[in-house]
């Protein structure tokens, strides 16, 4: 009388198989999902620089007549300091400062600081 095998397992090649498929599908989504994360970072710290800059904006109609300069910039220190922003609110993107320039009545978030402070 004939024994019958138990074939009901998976072989070695069908195990590789499986295993080369979870591979190259890893090696597609990693790399979207890491230049995902990218991207949500960098929009995250636009949307920060937009209400450090109304923040600033807040700040110059509060001390309007004394800011004589035509181009100055704001500290991001001043606006927590006067609780314009939550202390965290610049966590995440580089120091810089809010460039404020009277004539055009537009507010920059830039590295670099633009002529005198506008408040002593």
């Amino acid at each position: 009388m004939k024994k019958k095998l138990n074939n009901k397992g998976f072989t070695l090649v069908e195990l590789l198989a499986v295993l080369v498929i979870l591979i190259a599908i890893m090696s597609i989504a990693i790399p979207t999902i890491s230049s995902s994360l990218d991207r949500s970072k960098n929009k995250q710290n636009k949307a920060k620089q937009k209400l450090l800059e109304s923040a600033a904006e807040l700040y110059v109609t509060d001390h309007k007549n004394q800011i004589s300069a035509t181009k100055c910039y704001i500290e991001i220190t001043d606006l927590k300091n006067e609780n314009y922003i939550d202390q965290d609110a610049d966590e995440g993107i580089e120091n810089g400062k809010i460039c404020y320039d009277k004539s055009a009545n537009t507010y920059t978030y830039q590295k670099t600081s633009c002529g005198n402070k506008c408040t002593s």
